[in-house]
């Protein structure tokens, strides 16, 4: 079947409603660009933050939609997983902007720094770190150091099974869980610098805090 223009007309009306059903979180996106600009010195990572932004009111609209999301057995829907894997996506542009604006400004004396790096940036960075980790490289984050002052024992998801984790050798599952009452994803992450057990997090628990930190950025420009 041709479809013509239909299936990019469909992604284009995608965009524009969840833009206008959440057009306050997108505008505060685009005004945090601008700050990202003046910090980066470039257009470059302010584009990229449009981008994140954009996709981000697309989940973001899509989790309504999903909350107490049931599925009707009746039909095959493979709609949570299409959320999922663009939530994956999500997760890997935000950690980038983070870690090049975080790279740009330790980088920089402090006395001449157009922002500073606040705790709560520090722990957002740490967040998208440990959960960027696991889903693209299957692994702890900071695992070779923590391997270095004790083993690390995984219990197996669903089991009673422990199993030894070698950094670089083991291949970490997702541990990807869904919160039917906030409609989103989230995964049980492990890192050298989160607690011993790991720490579940969700995407709609990441979202406003990249948001608040880049936008906390603004009082230092």
């Amino acid at each position: 079947m041709k479809h013509g223009s239909y299936l990019r007309d469909l992604l284009s009306y995608l965009h524009v409603a969840a833009r206008e059903e959440n057009s306050e979180t997108f505008t505060r996106w685009v005004n945090v660009s601008h700050v990202v600009a003046s910090i980066t010195d470039g257009t470059e990572f302010a584009l990229d933050t449009q981008s994140i932004g954009e996709l981000d009111v697309l989940l973001t609209a899509l989790e309504k939609e999903f909350q107490d999301f049931e599925t009707d057995h009746t039909r095959v829907d493979f709609s949570l997983g299409h959320y999922a894997n663009l939530s994956r996506v999500w997760v890997g542009q935000a950690y980038e902007l983070i870690r090049c604006i975080k790279q740009r400004l330790s980088a920089t004396p402090r006395s001449k720094r157009k922002a500073q790096i606040s705790e709560d940036f520090l722990e957002c960075h740490r967040l998208l770190e440990a959960t960027r980790v696991v889903l693209f490289k299957r692994e702890i984050a900071g695992g070779a150091k923590m391997q270095r002052s004790k083993p690390i024992v995984l219990r197996r998801e669903g089991s009673e099974e422990l199993i030894q984790y070698t950094h670089g050798m083991s291949a970490m599952t997702e541990n990807m869980k869904v919160f039917p009452t906030l409609g989103c994803v989230g995964w049980h992450v492990f890192g050298a610098e989160l607690p011993d057990g790991g720490q579940i997090i969700s995407r709609t628990e990441l979202s406003p805090k990249v948001l608040a930190v880049l936008e906390a950025l603004k009082s230092e420009v």
